[in-house]
């Protein structure tokens, strides 16, 4: 077995002692053909191995690679993590500057697929980042749209709290503090 093929192997088995054997030797951190078009990375965080995460990233991960595989769209780590609701993922992936507005191939952004899955915690993990909550897909579908066509009451709750405070808080700014004060 090729070392890149072990890597693959290792990571799907969260082994952090293989995955840290088949980097020394060489393996290739971004290869995705031996997943079905999932990098390692991918592949670690829709587990939420976080400590294989770490290596991968030690190792120069591609932290934005879009995923091959069928079913994720052209999704990144960061979109795989925020379906799943690995929280420590996805802080570890935006502390190393992945992108919260990244989009899969049909527009979406992990903004909208935390959504849609009913997660809370990525929700908040992606807030604290400053992600743009009125986003809009390619079907111009924020992600308030989609959680409420999927029918989770919370999140729909959740969304529509920040959407409100975001626009009250830009229209008390926009008053009071960009020269135009009320008198």
């Amino acid at each position: 077995m090729n070392d890149t093929r072990r890597l693959v192997q290792c990571v799907r088995d969260g082994n952090v002692g293989g995955v840290k054997a088949a980097l020394v030797r060489g393996a290739n951190v971004n290869e995705d053909t031996w997943s079905g078009g999932a990098g390692p990375l991918h592949l670690a965080s829709e587990k939420g191995y976080l400590d294989v995460m770490k290596l991968l990233l030690q190792h120069k991960a591609d932290i934005n690679m879009m995923s091959s595989r069928k079913g994720d769209h052209g999704g990144t780590a960061l979109h795989l993590a925020a379906e799943k609701g690995h929280e420590g993922v996805m802080e570890l992936l935006l502390g190393a500057r992945a992108d919260t507005e990244s989009l899969d191939n049909n527009g979406i952004t992990p903004l909208h697929w935390a959504a849609y899955s009913g997660q809370l915690g990525s929700l908040e993990v992606l807030k604290s980042y400053k992600c743009d909550l009125h986003a809009l897909d390619k079907e111009e579908s924020t992600a308030l749209h989609l959680a409420a066509a999927h029918g989770d009451l919370e999140v729909v709750k959740w969304l529509v709290r920040r959407l409100i405070y975001q626009q009250v808080s830009c229209s008390y700014d926009e008053l009071f503090y960009k020269d135009n004060i009320i008198r």
